[in-house]
């Protein structure tokens, strides 16, 4: 029977964050055992014969957290960090995806705010007939 080529790109953050929130014991499993779902990947639901891997590469937030869902874990936290030599171990190259926004908080001060009272550069409004003044 041939093997049919696939490639899997895993966006490990959205997965695992999903998972922990329906079952935390599945999501650790699946973070710290993906050979074995690979294994289950690999022969299940073909038509064709089963998968040859080309590719496996897993996206991942290392500074990416969850909640530790064991209130008694001396870690309050778990990084997506500590599952990344798991996958590397099962064959995934493993690609850093760091966060490159900010959470957006609602700012209390500061230019991007709307003033009090109108600032003498700002004009109040603008009629849509006449063009903005341009200056010589």
């Amino acid at each position: 029977m041939a093997r049919v080529r696939a490639a899997l790109y895993l966006d490990f953050d959205n997965v695992f964050s999903g998972l922990i929130k329906q079952d935390p014991d599945v999501a650790i499993q699946f973070a710290k055992d993906p050979a074995a779902w690979l294994v289950r990947l690999t022969t299940s639901l073909t038509v064709d014969g089963p998968r040859r891997w080309l590719i496996l590469r897993c996206y991942m937030n290392p500074g990416g957290w969850v909640p530790n869902p064991d209130s008694e874990a001396a870690q309050p936290r778990l990084y997506y960090s500590q599952f990344r030599p798991f996958f590397v171990n099962a064959g995934f190259e493993v690609i850093d995806c760091p966060r490159l926004t900010t959470p957006r908080t609602r700012p209390t001060s500061g230019w991007w705010s709307t003033p009090s009272t109108p600032s003498p550069t700002r004009s109040r409004s603008r009629s849509s007939s006449s063009p903005p003044a341009i200056p010589t």
